[in-house]
């Protein structure tokens, strides 16, 4: 079947957004993973070094090197981060699937 310029740039722009977009989602799951271990290589270090002679009032929420009293902040904080990490998926989800409709 021959294509007409149009519909043949047009097919080539389809083609070029689908090849994109797979290497976009496997260069995600790439990082998403390397993330991941990184996360577990940390709090396994944290476990590691957290088993030190002080006492146990720093040592709330994992945080051995900040006082007792900045473990509010370290809460809120990472609390803060896990809501910013979802909201963008959520958006990154939304958009994805808006501009397959379209």
């Amino acid at each position: 079947m021959k294509y007409t310029k149009d519909e043949a740039i047009n097919e080539i722009l389809k083609r070029g957004k689908a090849i994109k977009a797979k290497r976009d989602r496997a260069i995600t799951a790439l990082l998403s993973c390397s993330s991941l271990l990184c996360v577990i290589v940390m709090i396994a270090f944290i476990g590691v070094f957290a088993k030190t002679e002080t006492e146990t009032a720093s040592m709330n929420y994992g945080a051995f090197i900040l006082n007792a009293e900045a473990g509010l902040y370290v809460t809120v904080s990472l609390v803060c981060f896990i809501l910013g990490i979802i909201a963008v998926i959520v958006f990154e989800n939304v958009k994805r699937k808006a501009g397959s409709k379209i």
